[in-house]
């Protein structure tokens, strides 16, 4: 490998670090709305009332390289479907985010389980959730800097908590965190000189927020309906 390919790669790195932790002003907006209309929320349960419920979020992650790599911010979104017991749940859904830096990237893209316990009370018009996750992921990162890119899978497992927020019997606002151990595999670019980057395990956090809006079948519906 020549020496200026290697000055290249080393450029690649360092951009795809020196994003740091932040988050951008829309971003940040939006989650202030978010958090300003959870304000007026009276009532809180840390559960959807319907069986089933869909939420979607915007969720801003940092990406604890290690080393001289650092730490590394990305804006992304989950959506997921949700069947609620009693005193808990089970979660599925898909995940995305983006970290970039000037002209290159790395996008972080898994299909998630997530269950949560209830550990009941609340806090004020808070209700509190436990919640553990575990993510296939599939990283691919891209520089025009070095004209190449490349992807590998890997997992993720860890755990975390968060509020619920009510705003009518069908629709909460959620606003949660997270810590990830996470492992991909070695990452080869399509580039001339076929670049492999190796990534160890790191962890990942993550904070996020977002709506629910719980439904329930025809059936249990009609049943609800003659029974008032």
């Amino acid at each position: 490998m020549t020496g200026n390919h290697i000055g290249s790669v080393r450029q690649v790195v360092h951009r795809l670090t020196s994003l740091g932790i932040r988050m951008s002003i829309t971003t940040s907006a939006i989650l202030l709305a978010i958090l300003g209309i959870a304000a007026g929320a009276a009532d809180a349960a840390g559960q959807s009332r319907q069986p089933w419920s869909a939420q979607g979020s915007v969720l801003y992650t940092a990406q604890d390289l290690g080393g001289s790599a650092g730490v590394v911010g990305g804006i992304g979104f989950e959506a997921q479907a949700r069947r609620t017991f009693a005193r808990w749940s089970l979660g599925g859904g898909v995940q995305y985010s983006r970290h970039t830096s000037g002209p290159d990237a790395l996008g972080l893209t898994g299909v998630f389980v997530e269950p949560r316990f209830v550990p009941g009370g609340t806090i004020g018009p808070f209700a509190p959730y436990l919640a553990g996750r575990v993510a296939y992921l599939r990283g691919t990162l891209s520089s025009d800097l070095v004209d190449g890119s490349g992807s590998a899978g890997g997992w993720a497992v860890g755990a975390g908590a968060g509020l619920i927020f009510r705003l009518s019997r069908r629709v909460n606002i959620d606003v949660g965190a997270a810590v990830l151990r996470q492992t991909l595999g070695n990452i080869t670019l399509d580039d001339v000189n076929q670049t492999e980057v190796a990534l160890p395990a790191f962890l990942g956090f993550v904070i996020k927020a977002g709506f629910s809006f719980g439904f329930e079948s025809a059936s249990a519906g009609a049943t609800r309906l003659l029974h008032r």
